[in-house]
């Protein structure tokens, strides 16, 4: 998807919002089924016309003074949150799993590489 979005906007020249509309477009099996049947109306136009915000809720401009577009972060953060779920649960037992990790032989490593390593990446 992200290469697609980079295809986008640099052969055609759109506009986020543009960019996250010919991503929905194309949608097809459950992305579709998601978009047109789980997310309300609503939703939906929240979603495409999000703008970046910094930490303290303020648009960012850009060097025309208008808000920028974040449409196509906004469609992959849903996308991600609604089929994969919160992803710091994994990240924190990963953080935990590594930080075990020591290796004082090149031997070490490729025991954890091929047994231990296979757990934190098989996640």
């Amino acid at each position: 998807m992200t290469m697609a979005v980079n295809a986008y906007r640099t052969q055609i020249g759109n506009e986020d919002k543009t960019v996250a509309e010919l991503l929905i477009a194309v949608f097809s099996g459950q992305l579709k089924g998601w978009w047109d049947n789980y997310l309300t109306n609503q939703q939906r136009t929240e979603i495409l016309d999000s703008i970046k915000m910094d930490e303290d809720n303020v648009p960012i401009l850009d060097n025309l003074g208008n808000p920028q577009q974040d449409a196509v972060a906004t469609l992959v953060i849903a996308i991600t949150l609604h089929f994969i779920g919160d992803s710091s649960v994994l990240r924190d037992e990963n953080v935990e799993l590594l930080s075990n990790l020591k290796c004082k032989k090149l031997s070490d490593f490729q025991w954890y590489k091929n047994t231990f390593l296979t757990r934190v990446l098989l996640r």
